[in-house]
């Protein structure tokens, strides 16, 4: 590379490989830079309009290419980002079926892996995975908030319709998006069903973190629909006995106190 080329990438990416990698695949695909004679350049008005063009972050960077998709391929990655960072081809197309003929999604597919946004993963067969973490939280940011809950709510859906030795249908994942779909109560069941699985592997900081989803769901539900008595109960042991086997015994101490005041009295 001439010297001025790798000293402006340099000071623009402030040497974050990723931001580096990414920066070099916008030059590529914008036709920004040209090789001759083994060495890269920058064609003619040369660093300056460089300077006007590349996204000034990562994170714009990522915007930049999500804007260069087309409509199908937008929506498609948008609900993806939405499901979580990997996800099975079978859960995308019940979801994405929904609105779009499975040509659509097929074709969608194939475009988002060739740009290499989406790549194969291992784990699903088949199933895919976001390159980058950060692509995947820059797309979720542009779905509108008045649909976020909608997109939500199909993927809680057709998670419930895979069959439940399914390794994505899991209470923890259930909960997740009946949560973000405003579905208070059923999100506030799911957690239970996920404390009762990782309180049984002795999964103690998983289950303390579910059960303050679990009172975080409740607090938001109206005053006559929040579970009260022993279910509050059973979710504030099931915590308190997390939180005591990883030695927080101030806060074992408190939710002890906490307890004794809502377990129901004969």
């Amino acid at each position: 590379m001439e010297a001025d080329l790798v000293s402006f990438l340099w000071r623009r990416t402030g040497g974050n490989p990723a931001h580096l990698v990414e920066v070099i695949r916008f030059l590529r695909e914008h036709e920004l830079i040209q090789i001759r004679a083994g060495t890269a350049s920058v064609p003619e008005p040369g660093l300056d309009l460089l300077a006007e063009v590349i996204p000034p972050s990562l994170a714009h960077v990522a915007l930049a290419r999500l804007e260069g998709l087309g409509e199908v391929e937008r929506r498609l990655l948008r609900t993806a980002s939405a499901i979580g960072h990997s996800f099975s081809r079978q859960l995308l197309d019940l979801v994405s079926n929904i609105e779009l003929r499975p040509e659509m999604v097929n074709d969608a597919v194939r475009g988002l892996e060739t740009q290499r946004l989406l790549v194969s993963d291992s784990l699903d067969q088949p199933g895919y995975m976001f390159r980058d973490e950060l692509v995947r939280a820059v797309t979720y940011k542009t779905i509108p908030k008045q649909d976020r809950e909608q997109v939500h709510r199909r993927i809680a859906d057709a998670l419930e319709r895979l069959p439940s030795t399914h390794a994505r249908r899991t209470a923890t994942s259930l909960a997740y998006h009946r949560e973000r779909a405003g579905q208070l109560g059923s999100a506030a069941k799911w957690y239970e069903r996920a404390l009762e699985v990782t309180a049984g592997l002795a999964l103690d900081r998983e289950t303390s973190r579910l059960a303050r989803r679990w009172e975080h769901v409740v607090e938001q539900m109206p005053e006559g629909e929040r579970p009260v008595g022993t279910t509050e109960a059973r979710v504030g042991m099931l915590r308190m006995v997390a939180v005591g086997r990883q030695g927080e015994w101030a806060e074992t101490s408190r939710l002890c106190r906490q307890l004794a005041g809502s377990v129901p009295r004969r």
